[in-house]
């Protein structure tokens, strides 16, 4: 029964490997398109910068600048629709292989806690003891030096799938930290282009006492 056992734990450790290897492979890739998004922003906006300086040079430049960023909005509703959804193939990608992991870790402790109750029963039976008289107690069985040393390794199993667990989702939540950035800081990016783009309106210079005095004073025009 133990190499059946063995066998079926050994085939789910490749399955897991081969999963964590494809979702490792898939993050990698949308990390690849994500530059490829960034570069063809680049290029949309160095493209709005120079249609801004030729618009400058126009009579009409308020509608020059309109059309101008009209055709940048155009280009960067795609890579952001399409950023989106990577980031949110990066976060599914870090909650699957953190499952994947815990799993591992739960699957390695099991087996150990298997090994440990087989040791437990191949241990050999402890030796016949006639029952000891009333004026010597029969002395306690010491457990066998095989059994305490599964014992310890199971132990040490167990802190160590504890703190690896600790490790790994301290560093999720360092990965979801640093997406949370990223993202605050495209969004903040989008709204100072977007203030950049508003012109705001030029104020109108407010009259002093004395150039209101000195247009009362000032003789009326005289009509031809």
């Amino acid at each position: 029964m133990i190499q059946p056992v063995m066998h079926s734990c050994s085939v789910f450790v490749v399955l897991l490997s081969a999963a964590v290897a494809g979702a490792a492979a898939a993050v990698l890739d949308d990390r690849a398109e994500l530059r490829t998004l960034d570069e063809q922003r680049a290029v949309i906006e160095a493209q709005f910068k120079a249609d801004s300086e030729l618009c400058a040079r126009r009579f009409f430049v308020n509608a020059c600048l309109d059309d101008a960023k009209l055709r940048r909005s155009a280009g960067l509703k795609p890579l952001q629709d399409r950023e989106a959804v990577l980031d949110a193939n990066e976060r599914r990608a870090r909650a699957e292989a953190q499952r994947e992991r815990v799993a591992a870790r739960e699957r390695e402790f099991a087996q150990a806690q298997g090994r440990l109750r087989t040791a437990e029963l191949l241990a050999p039976a402890p030796a016949h003891v006639p029952p000891a008289s009333k004026a010597q107690a029969a002395p306690a069985p010491k457990p066998s030096s095989e059994s305490q040393l599964s014992t310890q390794r199971a132990k040490a199993a167990q802190a160590s799938e504890a703190a690896q667990r600790r490790q790994v989702q301290k560093a999720d939540y360092l990965s979801e930290q640093v997406a949370r950035q990223k993202a605050a800081e495209r969004r903040q990016v989008l709204r100072d282009e977007k203030l950049k783009g508003k012109k705001q309106p030029t104020a109108l210079p407010i009259p002093s006492a004395a150039d209101i005095e000195a247009a009362a004073s000032a003789p009326p025009l005289l009509k031809r």
